[in-house]
């Protein structure tokens, strides 16, 4: 009995352990997956409004110097004075304006008439030798404008015609001067690219990170680059000529839902979260910005986690506080039922003497007692129907004899008294001895 209490006790408590373990994990994955979805539509929405306040910002800063008419003036009378003018202006901008990384005026022919780069007057070198931005392709686009709009580059590294290696990254805006008809010239100014990193790069490392990728159906060397990523050797793969295309890192079909939607919530097969949303800078569909964030499913399911791996050490130590349990109810149970069987099958055997032993507690006391005090009363009982069938059998025996006798007595009063009548006829005719020998057997009859 105490071995099959032991199993019942273990089984039973692994499956509650089981069960509730189970129950735990399920409703703490919907609580968890539901927050989840809810930070991935506040982190989307917020990546979202600060990459289109960049570029709106840097719109309104290209659009206010663009305004400036002395740039249209100097374009088309090429005044000495209001490039020195124009370069100290740019010069305050550049200075004042920590997105601005380089102001240029080119000429109709691709040619840089001021050039202000970092804070530094490039132009205003007497060694300064004109460069020719025509081919460029960021500046073939801005040529093919007929009026006067605001146009972004590629987000892209550049290269200085002065050096070999690649210039932190960055993203131009470009607007074409015109007169009438006559096109004059064009403003390029490039702003840095780090600002849309800082913006992105703002979760803790170990909740997760976010990253700018570029869709592009038109040039295909651009389609799936990183723009932004924590790891830089991510970045620019057309440029770097790197295997870090979006295609190579992720599985085609998280890809797919990602150049198919504006917007969405990708669970991944390493359990971490991807949510995107989308940005169109060019104002067309076939190039967009895909702002990406991955949420660590180890950091959002890492107290289920824990449990999951502790969930083998809790079960164990269950069953053996089970097996303890069972082992104290047998004491304080099992011991005690066993005791009071015993006595049962001793009084089933007609042992009435015998009693419980043990000292029992609560509920079980009662019982014991209760079947000793059962137990000395069916004794009692079974002592007085003892005592009643002898006096029935005493009385059975008097009543035998009683008949006996009254038998006897007929059987014998019949002869008796007709010897008595004879002997009362016979007195009257015999005399002498004879009548002394028949009033003798008269009186003895």
């Amino acid at each position: 009995m105490y071995k099959r209490l032991s199993i019942f006790i273990s089984i039973l408590v692994a499956f509650i352990l089981l069960l509730s373990t189970g129950i735990y994990f399920y409703q703490s994955k919907l609580i968890i997956e539901k927050e989840i979805i809810n930070q991935s539509t506040l982190i989307s929405s917020y990546n979202n409004e600060s990459i289109n306040e960049f570029l709106l910002k840097i719109r309104k800063i290209t659009y206010l110097i663009y305004k400036n008419e002395n740039i249209s003036n100097y374009l088309i009378t090429d005044s000495q004075s209001k490039k020195a003018y124009l370069e100290q202006l740019f010069l305050d901008y550049c200075k004042n304006i920590e997105l601005i990384q380089a102001i240029r005026i080119v000429d109709v022919n691709g040619d840089i008439k001021i050039f202000m780069r970092e804070c530094e007057n490039l132009s205003g070198n007497k060694n300064f030798k004109e460069i020719n931005l025509k081919s460029k392709e960021f500046f073939q686009k801005v040529e093919e404008l007929d009026q006067p709009q605001i146009m972004f580059s590629n987000f892209e590294r550049g290269k200085l015609p002065e050096t070999t290696s690649f210039c932190p990254a960055m993203i131009r805006t470009m607007v074409p001067y015109f007169k009438a008809d006559k096109k004059l010239g064009y403003l390029v100014v490039n702003f840095w690219g780090e600002k849309i990193g800082e913006v992105l790069d703002y979760l803790e490392k170990n909740k997760g990170y976010s990253f700018l990728v570029e869709f592009n159906d038109n040039n295909t060397s651009r389609n799936g680059i990183f723009l932004f990523h924590p790891n830089r050797y991510y970045e620019f793969a057309n440029q770097f000529n790197t295997k870090y295309f979006l295609d190579n890192i992720y599985p085609h079909n998280v890809v797919k839902s990602l150049k198919n939607n504006k917007e969405g919530l990708i669970k991944l097969d390493n359990n971490d979260f991807l949510a995107y949303s989308t940005v169109y800078p060019y104002n067309n569909y076939d190039q967009a910005w895909k702002i990406c964030t991955v949420l660590k499913g180890s950091y959002f399911f890492r107290n289920i986690n824990m449990l999951r791996q502790n969930f083998l050490a809790v079960m164990f130590f269950g069953i053996f506080l089970s097996v303890l349990t069972s082992a104290y109810l047998s004491k304080k149970l099992l011991s005690p039922l066993t005791e009071i069987n015993k006595a049962v099958n001793e009084y089933s055997k007609g042992n009435l003497e015998y009693k419980i032993a043990g000292k029992f507690d609560d509920e079980l006391k009662i019982i014991a007692e209760t079947v000793n005090n059962m137990a000395d009363s069916l004794q009692q009982h079974i002592k007085e129907i003892d005592e009643n069938h002898k006096k029935i059998e005493i009385l059975n025996r008097l009543s035998s004899i009683g008949f006996l006798s009254a038998g006897i007595s007929h059987e014998l009063n019949t002869p008796l008294n007709s010897i008595i009548i004879t002997c009362n006829l016979l007195s009257d005719e015999v005399k002498g001895d004879q009548a002394e020998d028949v009033a003798t057997i008269k009186t003895e009859a």
